[in-house]
């Protein structure tokens, strides 16, 4: 998040881990990237 700032494709990557959060049964992946999106400023 920090090396690639604001060309991070951050849809592209919350559709991983949605699908993470399915297979592993964690619903818990998607908030925890937002928030370190929101910590990294």
């Amino acid at each position: 998040m920090l090396r690639q700032g604001s060309t991070l494709d951050a849809p592209y990557v919350e559709g991983w881990l949605r699908q993470f959060e399915l297979a592993l049964d964690d619903s818990t992946l998607v908030e925890t990237f937002r928030g370190m999106l929101r910590a990294a400023g």
